[in-house]
């Protein structure tokens, strides 16, 4: 009797483990589909879930952990699942361990641990690769491409999207898939790769479409406009507006804010102040650090742009704060030591090593040649500035001797009628006297007033080789303009027009009145030929090609053959 009822609490237990392994396996079936659903069975089952002992305690807390992660409920602790891994490591169940591995690497997601994540996204997908679910493993190199996105390094990024888009094509989780495949497009572009970018876009929106994906429509809306706003395409972008506009209702908070950044730069486009700032306002203070530092951004070229440049100093301030928060989350360095310790990727760190490396020679290769042609500038402006001088100094001369000579002729052909008219002759005698000392004093009150400008000229160019915004553009260039964003480099741009409008008696205005009908473009690049700039460096900074800088210095030349024949683009805007 005692052994059948022994037996009978075996059964019993047995019974009540399965049933809840049953329910948990039913909210995993759904989670991915219908995860509103799924959370709710959660927290209605959870009590009675978790009294079936350990091992079903266990499972509900990788459960509940990726199904929050579906809702995006950010995590704020890692303790639980630190003890969920450590229960499946002494069970030694790899499969269940790769998902809890996979789940802390969320959790240090949002908990901006990224090096911790990414150790532990790894781990995931060494730890049982055979027997981990495809949807897992391909969610894995997700988030690795993520990172990678977020430490500006394209190709490994779209190496990791492609594994995701492979596992996870295999599943029916077809919103993530479509995500990848934008994602692919997005680094595609990114690496210049235009004919792989379209390929892969229309094929996202092919799968967008056949699976009446809401969400990734957006994002797909979305992305293409970051395009069109690339290429300042104002009628692409207001089309995609348009079609935004159909779907907004649908959407998730984050794509309706990426519309708002799309309406900001549509009017931005058309210098519509007021509206762009009202649709760039909106994305301030949402907790999303890069649509934030965008939206700064935007707003105080805006703000620039409208020549309010208070205001869009202050957007600029917000804009490098949050770019430094951005980049302190990714932190290279531990991210490395994060890596090593897991032995991540020995050969890819040998890699970046050597790049590295090869970039240090190409910066230092870069700089003896900016210095040279710094030097060279110096003493070619020295000698031409010297060369100038003399020849002034040589006309006064020449204008003098043709009025000594002129003078000598005179007093010849009095003394040829000296006794005709002898009173005459005194009379004009004294008066070349006083004519020639006055002009004397006249030459050189010239010379000296001259010598005063050469210095003056001399002391403003020292002044601006010295000032701030002068060293802070050329050492922009000397550690390269790719270091640096287009905002950067666009404020510089603007702070050293405004220093040569300062010392150089409005450069800008003198210019565009001596020469009607200036382009903006133009000014900008006559502008920085006075800043000393060569003009592959004003391509990058204006970024046009090569070509375009040439037309424009062929239009300055043009003018210069018709007007100013003999003297170069070059000399003539740097001495204007």
């Amino acid at each position: 009797m005692k052994k059948l009822t022994i037996l009978f609490f075996i059964c019993l237990l047995a019974s009540c483990t399965k049933q809840a392994n049953k329910q948990l396996s039913n909210i995993e079936n759904i989670m991915l589909a219908q995860p509103d659903s799924a959370f709710t069975l959660l927290q209605k089952d959870s009590a009675s879930i978790c009294k079936e002992g350990t091992d079903a305690q266990m499972y509900y807390q990788i459960i509940r952990c990726r199904v929050a992660d579906l809702l995006y409920i950010p995590h704020t602790s890692d303790s639980t699942m630190l003890k969920v891994a450590n229960y499946y490591t002494k069970q030694n169940n790899q499969k269940v361990l790769s998902m809890a591995y996979y789940c802390l690497g969320c959790i240090y997601r949002d908990l901006k641990e990224h090096p911790r994540a990414i150790n532990y996204f790894l781990k995931s997908i060494d730890t049982d690769s055979t027997h981990t679910p495809k949807e897992m493993i391909g969610r894995c190199y997700y988030q690795l491409s993520g990172f990678e996105d977020n430490r500006k390094n394209p190709i490994k990024a779209l190496e990791y999207e492609i594994k995701a888009y492979n596992y996870i094509s295999q599943t029916k989780d077809y919103t993530l898939a479509n995500n990848c495949l934008i994602n692919i497009a997005q680094d595609y572009k990114t690496l210049g790769n235009d004919e792989k970018y379209s390929a892969f876009i229309n094929l996202a929106k092919n799968k967008i479409s056949a699976t009446k994906d809401t969400i990734n429509l957006a994002r797909f809306i979305i992305v293409k406009g970051q395009i069109a706003i690339q290429e300042r395409n104002n009628k692409e972008l207001k089309t995609l507006i348009n079609e935004g506009k159909k779907i907004l209702p649908t959407i998730l908070k984050q794509q309706e804010y990426g519309f708002y950044l799309m309406q900001g730069y549509y009017y931005k486009e058309l210098h519509q102040v007021d509206s762009a700032s009202y649709y760039f306002q909106k994305v301030l203070n949402i907790g999303n650090p890069i649509m934030e530092y965008e939206a700064n951004t935007a707003l105080s070229e805006t703000n620039a742009e409208n020549r309010e440049y208070t205001t869009a100093w202050k957007f600029q301030n917000k804009a490098i704060k949050l770019r430094n928060a951005i980049d302190s989350i990714d932190n290279k360095q531990e991210a490395e030591k994060m890596k090593a310790s897991y032995n991540y990727e020995l050969e890819v760190a040998k890699r970046e090593e050597a790049e590295e490396s090869k970039n240090r020679y190409k910066y230092a290769m870069l700089l003896g040649i900016i210095c040279i042609l710094g030097l060279t500038t110096l003493i070619l402006a020295h000698k031409n500035a010297s060369k100038k001088k003399s020849i002034k100094q040589l006309k006064l001369i020449a204008q003098q001797n043709e009025l000594i000579q002129n003078q000598e002729q005179k007093i010849e052909e009095q003394k040829n009628m000296m006794h005709e008219h002898v009173s005459n002759i005194k009379k004009l005698e004294t008066r070349n006297n006083e004519l020639s000392k006055y002009q004397l004093t006249s030459s050189e009150h010239c010379i000296n007033k001259l010598s005063k400008n050469i210095k003056l000229d001399d002391d403003r160019w020292n002044q601006f080789r010295m000032s701030e915004s002068y060293y802070k553009l050329h050492k922009m260039i000397r550690n390269g303009l790719d270091h640096y964003t287009n905002s950067e480099q666009k404020q510089a741009i603007i702070d050293i027009m405004a220093t040569i409008d300062n010392l150089f008696n409005e450069y800008g205005k003198r210019l565009t009145a001596f020469l009607p009908g200036l382009k903006d473009s133009q000014l900008e690049f006559a502008y920085l030929i006075k800043a000393e700039i060569n003009f592959s460096n004003i391509a990058i900074l204006l970024r046009k090609s090569k070509p375009s800088i040439t037309k424009i210095s062929k239009s300055f030349d043009e003018y210069l053959e018709k007007n100013m024949e003999g003297l170069d683009i070059k000399t003539f805007l740097h001495d204007f």
